[in-house]
């Protein structure tokens, strides 16, 4: 660490911490992340629960983007090295920190539907980019895209990214409990990269509403039994978060929060969704964030009415939507809805059968 100065510790990391460095070398801003080898190596957090993090994963995964030439959308591994028992990877610095923060500084922690497109977009390519490499990332979520000066997202965090995962993986409870598919919850072997499109709907619906749409995507979990029974539409309708999704942005929503894996669009097919590719000209080539302010206006003819009108068949379904709000008022009173950071992963397994519906943080 000779070479480096550290001006203050950014955040937590499972076995160690991500500091704020300056490279006495060339004066540029670094992220350092130090991890002890010892707690590393039993899987612990930070003394805590085992965990399914892997460092070595991590490690060749940002070798890898490396080896393939680099992605704008994922975070660079400038360098790594061992010192006094801890691994140290020396990332670039991103300036505004990662989306949570973003989103929670954020009117109504939400944002504007041209800011969601913006980021979405750019999260997409970066994970196109893994996919091609038959790379999963495992972990997609708020706190593993940061974002740069230039307002360019960088998905990062790779230490659940999963290799070849066109081989499927035994089910195991690994990434964060809002964004995890249910198929993680069955104990049997699931595909890697189609986990990631679940979460990565879940990702979309909360930079659009500010919310995730249920604790856990588990039977145990209320709110997500009821999804399951009727569709990700009708509760949200019955939440009264429509008039916060453009309709193109609902219906790619709709075809990545699907129960059954196979019936989820792939990446290639998000990148030619409506959603992402109508608006394609303001924002050709990940223009920043500032020419987007400055067209917003061209996206408001997007935006669904506050005073959606039902149809005729919506109507009848009167009772179901006051059931969701009574839902939503119960879950919002036990902490359910409200969106918390989640510094950690889940644990290594998981009982089926234990209902539970808070996010372990």
């Amino acid at each position: 660490m000779d070479r480096f100065h550290v001006v203050k510790e950014l955040a937590p990391a499972l076995f160690g911490s991500i500091v704020l460095c300056v490279d006495k070398n060339n004066g540029n801003h670094v992220a350092i992340k130090r991890m002890q080898l010892a707690a590393a190596a039993k899987r612990q957090a930070n003394g805590g629960p085992t965990v399914q993090e892997d460092l070595h994963v991590e490690k060749r995964v940002y070798r890898h983007v490396n080896k393939m030439g680099g992605h704008r959308n994922i975070l660079r591994l400038l360098s790594s090295f061992e010192e006094a028992g801890h691994e140290h990877f020396v990332l670039e610095y991103c300036h505004q920190g990662d989306l949570f923060t973003i989103l929670q500084s954020s009117p109504h922690q939400r944002l504007q539907a041209s800011q969601a497109l913006h980021y979405m977009r750019q999260i997409c390519h970066g994970l196109a980019f893994l996919h091609s490499h038959e790379i999963a990332h495992g972990d997609i979520s708020l706190e593993n895209v940061l974002v740069d000066a230039n307002d360019v997202a960088k998905l990062m965090d790779f230490g659940l990214a999963v290799e070849s995962f066109h081989v499927t993986q035994p089910s195991s409870a690994v990434g964060k409990f809002f964004y995890m598919p249910p198929e993680m919850y069955l104990g049997s072997p699931y595909d890697a990269s189609k986990a990631d499109m679940w979460s990565l709907g879940i990702l979309l619906l909360i930079l659009h509403t500010g919310m995730p749409p249920f604790a856990r995507a588990h039977s145990s979990d209320n709110v997500y039994a009821s999804y399951l029974k009727y569709d990700i539409r009708t509760l949200l309708k019955g939440w009264n978060v429509l008039p916060h999704l453009p309709v193109d942005a609902l219906d790619l929503v709709e075809r990545l929060v699907v129960a059954t894996p196979d019936k989820r669009l792939s990446i290639s097919d998000v990148l030619r969704h409506p959603y992402l590719t109508q608006h394609e000209a303001l924002q050709r080539h990940h223009h920043p964030l500032s020419s987007l302010l400055a067209s917003k206006n061209q996206l408001q003819h997007h935006e669904p009415s506050p005073s959606y009108s039902a149809s005729k068949d919506e109507k009848k379904k009167g009772g179901v939507h006051r059931f969701f709000q009574k839902v939503f008022r119960k879950a919002s009173s036990t902490n359910q809805s409200r969106l918390v950071r989640s510094t950690e992963s889940s644990v290594s397994t998981l009982d089926n059968d234990t209902p539970t519906n808070n996010q372990d943080t």
